[in-house]
């Protein structure tokens, strides 16, 4: 497999501010350096075989849930190993949190692994089990991760391996508008117009066996900005206005 860039406007409102990361593909390949949409975000994932690289909306209905938690940092991640080499989930996400303890954090130390909430004394085993597990291989294992959040005024450069797409959606979380990109033979650069303010789902199809990559770099639009900071001096006015009361 080889990556795929998608050169997409968009708008994102995260907890937090923004910043982006990096994936990985069958051969050596460029990896973004930033800034890399950073935020808090909710993950699903599904594995399955014998489906389609495409990461159209919605997981197909053959795929189970693998795993799901709300995740807080950068949308970074990667895996560089050659083809047919080890390609878990660990190696996947341990570029954006650096070891278990570090992703354990990110996922406010809560996890759903095979439809199993996790509680205080499972947690650990139940991070372990699910780091330890194949993303995909080349003889058909397959994982689809859907990632929502809130859009704001930005342009986002999403960088892949195999199937991405990503959409604008509504508060049911129901595509609106979009853009899929399903070859993952191949890589290129797909620009469109800014995504409307709101709710947006970005879904990744790991395909074929490692590597793997999926990194998100984002540029505040300049609107948006100046929204942002009025925001920020409107708060510090009324703060001021209470202190001096």
């Amino acid at each position: 497999m080889k990556k795929k860039s998608l050169v997409l406007g968009l708008a994102v409102v995260v907890a937090g501010f923004m910043a982006l990361g990096a994936p990985g593909v069958a051969k050596a390949d460029t990896l973004l350096t930033g800034p890399f949409l950073t935020g808090t975000f909710n993950f699903n994932i599904y594995t399955g075989t014998g489906v389609t690289n495409s990461a159209v909306f919605g997981a197909p209905n053959n795929y189970t849930q693998s795993a799901s938690f709300t995740y807080t940092g950068p949308l970074n991640f990667y895996n560089l190993n050659g083809q047919n080499y080890s390609n878990t989930f660990g190696e996947f996400f341990s570029t954006a949190t650096t070891n278990e303890e570090g992703f354990e954090t990110a996922i406010g130390n809560s996890i759903t692994v095979d439809g199993v909430a996790s509680t205080s004394g499972d947690f650990e085993t139940m991070v372990d089990t699910f780091l330890a597990r194949t993303m995909s291989t080349a003889t058909g294992l397959t994982s689809y991760i859907s990632i929502t959040g809130q859009t704001w005024g930005a342009t986002f450069t999403v960088h892949h391996d195999d199937g991405a797409s990503l959409y604008n959606t509504n508060s049911s979380y129901t595509a609106t508008t979009g853009t899929a990109f399903s070859d993952p033979q191949g890589w290129q650069v797909t620009s469109s117009g800014s995504l409307n303010s709101g709710p947006f789902e970005l879904d990744y199809v790991e395909y074929n066996g490692s590597p793997s990559e999926l990194q998100v770099e984002a540029t505040p639009e300049p609107a948006s900005l100046f929204l942002v900071v009025g925001v920020l001096l409107a708060w510090a006015v009324v703060y001021r206005k209470r202190l001096m009361a």
